[in-house]
């Protein structure tokens, strides 16, 4: 029994979503902290866990960086932020004043 083989597993590809689709999601809201929070998951490649772990203080503007602390794996990691989320974020963050998480509630 030692000797048998456990079959493999299935590697399916992802669904990828065009240009009309994404944009199509990121409109879809009418709420600041929503597009925010959405266009920040699909720029930086998030994930639901990782961006509600976030705190106000990881993210670097003057350098266009976010850090994400204890993602998946327990290990950090830091990623590149776009000049069009950043000003999103300043804009989140003068109608939120976000205390201890970046997105609370």
């Amino acid at each position: 029994m030692d000797k048998l083989g456990r079959p493999r597993r299935e590697h399916k590809l992802p669904n990828v979503l065009c240009k009309s689709e994404i944009a199509l999601i990121l409109n879809a809201h009418n709420k600041v902290k929503h597009k925010t929070m959405l266009s920040l998951i699909y720029a930086c490649g998030l994930r639901r866990s990782e961006l509600l772990n976030l705190e106000p203080a990881d993210v670097d503007s003057k350098r266009g960086l976010l850090i994400i602390r204890q993602g998946k794996g327990r290990k950090d990691r830091i990623t590149p932020i776009s000049e069009k989320i950043i000003v999103m974020f300043r804009e989140y963050y003068k109608m939120y004043r976000p205390g201890v998480w970046l997105f609370e509630g």
